[in-house]
């Protein structure tokens, strides 16, 4: 992870009205050791740190259109497709071989399902969305591909009060990239998109669907997924220090 947040580009947080939070990798990370301990147990050698390094190729594939698809039970239940494709192409990156993942990805979704993969929750980051949702005019939501079930998890694992609502995929029926997720975000806090910023860490889905519709933009890559791409995209650490920032600038 980063140890070191780089100066946010005043024009980023200027006039914010509304902080929109993609989830996964910005809200709730990949808990790469339970993955791994699943896959492991299934036979096949996925080591969580190989499953860092392997995740970040999913990402770069995803955002040329490139991300492989494997059959599964699941596939056609919300967010499901999108899900199977992520996990199956970062374990294939892992060395798991093709023929293995649909079945892995079966028995991975009821896993899945049942308590969320992406549950790892970074240190500070709910008490700082807290701080600034309940002392600031700043709106919060969540903006995410998910399967219709991400409200309560967030809840559960901390996320509390943190958000004025949260749109998930699997419940809107339209997904990012899509401007028109992006706008119902807009619609639901009253804000222009001129005074909304987008952090997530796709840039196939938050950094071209927020720019579409019309959000300023940063990416969160704190396992430096992105590193020496896309120069003219705007990041941060992590979205606690966007937060923190935000709060210090309203409290000026």
């Amino acid at each position: 992870m980063l140890q070191n947040t780089p100066n946010l580009a005043p024009a980023l947080l200027e006039g914010v009205r509304l902080l929109s939070l993609d989830a996964g990798n910005v809200l709730i990370f990949l808990d790469h050791a339970r993955l791994s301990a699943l896959v492991e147990a299934a036979g096949y050698r996925a080591p969580a740190r190989m499953l860092v390094r392997t995740e970040g190729q999913a990402k770069r594939l995803a955002a040329n259109g490139d991300l492989h698809r494997f059959p599964f039970a699941a596939e056609n239940e919300p967010g499901a497709d999108g899900w199977g494709a992520m996990v199956g192409t970062t374990l294939l990156c892992c060395g798991v071989p093709r023929d293995a993942i649909s079945g892995l990805l079966d028995r991975l979704w009821s896993e899945h399902v049942a308590h969320n993969l992406w549950c790892a929750v970074p240190e500070g980051l709910p008490e700082a969305l807290r701080d600034l949702r309940q002392n600031t005019s700043i709106k919060i939501c969540v903006s995410s591909n998910s399967e219709g079930m991400l409200e309560p998890f967030l809840n559960s694992v901390g996320y509390g009060d943190c958000f004025d609502f949260v749109l998930d995929s699997g419940l809107e029926g339209v997904a990012k990239p899509d401007p028109v997720f992006f706008q119902r975000a807009l619609v639901r806090a009253e804000v222009r998109a001129d005074e909304a910023l987008h952090l997530g860490d796709m840039i196939s889905t938050d950094i071209v669907g927020g720019r579409a519709a019309g959000f300023r933009v940063a990416l969160i890559d704190p396992f430096s997924h992105w590193e020496g791409q896309y120069a003219d995209v705007p990041r941060a650490a992590s979205a606690r220090a966007v937060a923190e920032a935000l709060f210090a600038a309203a409290m000026r």
